[in-house]
């Protein structure tokens, strides 16, 4: 028996295996729930897989998801987190998903000129 040929058909049958292996393609784009304007930079990670993207300057995305993978979650700085679940039952879905802006503020601003009395004195 020649283990050259087995190699070669385990290996093919390894690679149809993972070629067979569904693949959800999700494309879209993520808007200002206000405005409609896109959102340019939000981080898109997959859950499952800890993989992820970002939207381009239009705000569109493009992402492939393993079998195993369901749930997006969008982030990026001023707007509230959103988690989104795939539906796939298609090959292909596409998403707009709209972020609302979330207020961050201050309580309270302390101002301490300590540190340049410091090196005031220690000239």
């Amino acid at each position: 028996m020649r283990p050259v040929p087995i190699l070669f058909v385990m290996i093919a049958l390894l690679a149809a295996k993972t070629s067979l292996a569904r693949q959800t393609e999700v494309s879209g784009q993520v808007v200002d729930a206000k405005s409609g304007e896109p959102v340019v930079g939000v981080n898109i990670l997959v859950q499952e897989t800890n993989s992820g993207t970002t939207t381009d300057l239009e705000g569109r995305f493009t992402l492939s998801l393993s079998e195993k993978a369901e749930t997006l979650t969008f982030r990026f700085v001023g707007y509230k987190e959103k988690e989104k679940t795939i539906d796939k039952s298609s090959d292909e879905v596409e998403l707009t998903v709209a972020l609302d802006e979330t207020e961050v503020g201050l309580d309270e601003v302390v101002v301490n000129r300590l540190h340049h009395l410091l090196t005031t004195l220690k000239k």
